[in-house]
């Protein structure tokens, strides 16, 4: 004689739901918001000058931030306040997020290029983006590792 054992589950459809919505949930509070946060954080980091030096104070010429170069007779006024454009761009695609800082100030690569950054801006102490890169690594590391945190304490996990 065969014996069977029958187990009836119900509600598996409204389970799979709400672990969807759980998922979308996670998805939006870790990712979306985590990159939203951490390209803010890149962007603010990114946008700090180094101290001023001689090269910013008379007698001319001598570069005045935020207006350009200031000669005997007249100001240059090419600075494009590079400290002011940081652009954060953050696009989805499917599961994947990604965030982008980027300076399009004509004269960025030669303040924060690694390979065209200009010998006097390296000894004046300006930040490539690789070093900006470091600087910023684990605070973005935290606030990903915060938004997982939160998720798994809204969820009870």
């Amino acid at each position: 004689m065969t014996v069977t054992i029958q187990i009836d589950i119900r509600g598996d459809k409204a389970l799979a739901a709400r672990l969807k919505l759980a998922n979308t949930l996670i998805h939006k509070t870790v990712m979306l918001v985590g990159m939203e946060d951490a390209t803010k954080y890149v962007a603010a980091n990114a946008a700090v000058y180094p101290p001023t030096t001689s090269a910013n104070a008379p007698p001319p010429p001598y570069y005045i931030r935020g207006t350009g170069t200031q000669y005997a007779t007249y100001y240059r006024r090419e600075s494009e306040q590079l400290n002011l454009h940081w652009d954060r761009k953050i696009s989805v695609k499917k599961d994947n997020v990604q965030g982008v800082v980027e300076n399009l100030v004509s004269y960025a690569p030669w303040v924060h290029s690694p390979r065209r950054q200009a010998g006097f801006h390296a000894t004046r102490h300006w930040r490539t983006i690789e070093r900006i890169k470091q600087d910023v690594e684990q605070g973005v590391v935290k606030i990903f590792r915060d938004g997982v945190d939160k998720a798994l304490r809204v969820f009870g996990l």
